[in-house]
């Protein structure tokens, strides 16, 4: 599935520099993702596993659906408590905060 993301929109009068309309818009910024791949993250990965966070379509897909970033948290959100716990670990572990911009 493609999905749009609002996008703001001004309109500048190049002779006189003013802005002469702002408008929310909406553009799909993807393209589908590959066969056999994850229609969240664009990656192969088992239905338990995270998402990828750092891929440029579940950063998208999660904006458009949420209006704001992911973070790891958020890819990790569907995974069992064990594959949750071992990902946060080693993240943490390597200096990622899980629940923020990493």
């Amino acid at each position: 599935m493609i999905k749009t993301i609002p996008i703001q929109k001004t309109t500048v009068d190049m002779a006189t520099g003013c802005v002469t309309q702002t408008e929310t818009v909406s553009a799909q910024l993807l393209t589908p993702v590959r066969p056999g791949c994850c229609e969240s993250c664009g990656t192969e990965h088992a239905a338990g596993e995270p998402h990828n966070q750092q891929s440029l379509t579940y950063q998208y897909n999660f904006y458009a659906d949420h209006g704001r970033w992911p973070t790891w948290s958020d890819a990790l959100a569907h995974c069992s408590d064990a594959v949750r716990q071992f990902w946060e670990k080693e993240l943490v572990a390597r200096g990622v905060n899980i629940g923020g911009d990493n």
